[in-house]
């Protein structure tokens, strides 16, 4: 009949606007590491997903290992596990944090630092590495030395992930 048509027509923009929003509308979270607003790399990320950032320290050097998560709207700094102490490393903990001696170090709990994001100065004697779900990326690899990273979860759309250039090491 003419008025079953006339509905099942008047549904097909309804349809295509939908589908517009869903390839369109950011709702796919990823950790994304970006230098001048240009992503270097992401990965999809779940909520309460953590990662570590792995490095030399400056002046001791000696390795430390921050672990942060993602809460669904913040990174949350939660962390830190250092081979030993020196100028630069924390040797009391602030209030509700704790220290704690593991077979890996001196243990630094309870941050619990929200941020947004994390600016990270990539060098040339830290030697950055992102450790996430089991692998390992060197960030003067992935970004080249002496800049500034910017970390941080965005949402991305399909449409970004798909067939934006900026976006192929996702």
């Amino acid at each position: 009949s003419e008025g079953g048509l006339a509905r099942k027509s008047a549904l097909v923009p309804l349809i295509l606007l939908l589908i517009l929003l869903i390839i369109l509308f950011p709702m796919f979270p990823h950790l994304v590491l970006s230098h001048d607003n240009d992503i270097v790399w992401c990965k999809p990320i779940k909520r309460d997903e953590k990662f570590v950032i792995r490095y030399i320290h400056s002046v001791n050097k000696s390795p430390v290992e921050d672990s942060i998560r993602w809460n669904g709207k913040k990174l949350i700094i939660c962390e830190t596990l250092y081979q030993s102490y020196g100028a630069g490393i924390p040797n009391e903990p602030e209030d509700s944090q704790t220290f704690t001696w593991t077979d890996k170090g001196l243990l630094l709990s309870n941050i619990n630092l929200e941020r947004y994001s994390v600016d990270l100065f990539v060098g040339t004697i830290a030697d950055h590495y992102l450790i996430y779900r089991d692998r390992e990326y060197q960030l003067k690899k992935l970004a080249g030395e002496q800049i500034l990273l910017n970390i941080s979860v965005k949402r991305l759309s399909a449409f970004n992930l798909l067939f934006r250039k900026t976006y192929l090491s996702c």
